[in-house]
């Protein structure tokens, strides 16, 4: 685009002699009665922009002059050198020039720019200094889109940096996780708890889920299938006192192992997450109801070849819907077949008693006691 404006600041120039505000010279013409008067300025408007040698911050205040001024021309002149001969330091600045643009919806060419820059290669942007002051909205943006080249590891890992750094409460040990206390992992969940369900999980292979998902329980999002009062009520069951009681039962933590929607339906991605950790609480909800099976499991699950586990604490229940209480169902294990409370097998998913149950569920979430 040229660089050259003398029509459009010719017409500004007129307006300025017939409507003048801030002008500083009044040039009087005419003689006695016939006198006429005209404001003007003493700047010396040449018509021509040099941004050659205008360091990136300039340049960016001259696009917003230039559209609080309603120079149209110019604006567009600006926005595509920037983009066209300024990438370099866009690049190097991309959340101060975001946060900049991203209020105006003139700048919407940049704006689609940066971020079609920073989808194809994601990893200098993440990695950059000012990234842990990126405004929530556009990172929120960002990790919506599909089209985002980066690995989900690596998108977690950033989505915690940033939100240690968002959570005022981490910032004299935000770098060691030993020294947060209940309140730490409560504010950062605050923080992240929006973002957390743009994490596709199911991508992250089992090592790195392990060492540095899981080092973060504490903090992923709550149960998407039911509600608190439920969930008081199995923990009554759990401690065989009275089923109808909804009190709040300060007695079990639960923590988020395994989720379809999120982990995948697969029987060793399952046992993966959730062998070795302790009682375990199954619940299962089918896409085309609201109904919820779940199942209780004491001994929690194991690597086995194959055996029958004795207990006579499991159960299996339902309830109509994720708020119910008045409908739900419990059935506890028959005094004959203690044995076979539980089919313990390593490649089947989780069975009560002889009955398989894993192969048609649609979503599955799994919590450690």
């Amino acid at each position: 685009m040229d660089s050259k404006f003398y029509a459009d600041l010719s017409q500004d120039l007129l307006l300025m002699l017939n409507d003048a505000e801030d002008y500083n010279v009044i040039i009087q013409t005419g003689d006695n009665q016939n006198i006429k008067e005209f404001r003007a300025s003493t700047y010396i408007h040449t018509c021509e922009v040099d941004l050659s040698n205008q360091s990136g911050n300039d340049i960016l205040g001259v696009l917003f002059a230039s559209d609080e001024l309603l120079i149209e021309k110019l604006f567009i002149y600006v926005q595509d050198h920037l983009i066209e001969k300024q990438s370099v330091w866009v690049k190097e600045n991309y959340v101060p020039v975001l946060h900049t643009i991203a209020k105006f919806p003139s700048c919407k060419k940049l704006y689609d720019h940066c971020v079609k820059s920073i989808c194809a290669d994601p990893q200098s942007f993440i990695t950059s200094k000012n990234f842990s002051s990126l405004d929530k909205d556009i990172l929120y943006s960002l990790l919506e889109r599909d089209d985002l080249n980066i690995e989900e590891i690596d998108a977690w890992d950033c989505l915690i940096k940033w939100g240690i750094e968002q959570t005022f409460s981490l910032e004299s040990n935000n770098n060691d996780r030993t020294k947060w206390n209940d309140n730490n992992f409560e504010a950062l969940k605050k923080t992240l708890n929006q973002f957390i369900p743009l994490i596709r999980f199911v991508e992250i292979s089992s090592s790195d889920f392990f060492n540095k998902v899981r080092p973060y329980r504490a903090i992923q999002i709550e149960s998407k299938l039911i509600e608190i009062k439920p969930v008081n009520i199995i923990s009554n069951w759990i401690e065989r006192k009275n089923g109808k009681n909804p009190s709040f039962n300060k007695k079990y933590k639960f923590d988020l192992l395994y989720r379809s929607s999120r982990d995948g339906i697969n029987a060793n991605t399952l046992r993966t997450r959730c062998n070795n950790q302790g009682s375990c609480l199954v619940l299962i909800k089918h896409h085309q109801s609201t109904k919820i099976y779940g199942g209780y499991n004491p001994i929690g699950f194991i690597h086995s070849n194959g055996h029958y586990c004795y207990t006579k604490d499991s159960f299996i229940f339902s309830f109509e819907n994720s708020e119910d209480i008045q409908n739900m169902k419990i059935s506890r294990v028959n005094s004959n077949h203690y044995d076979y409370a539980i089919d313990e097998h390593y490649s089947n998913g989780f069975n009560f008693g002889d009955t398989l149950i894993y192969t048609l569920i649609i979503q599955v979430i799994m919590i450690m006691l």
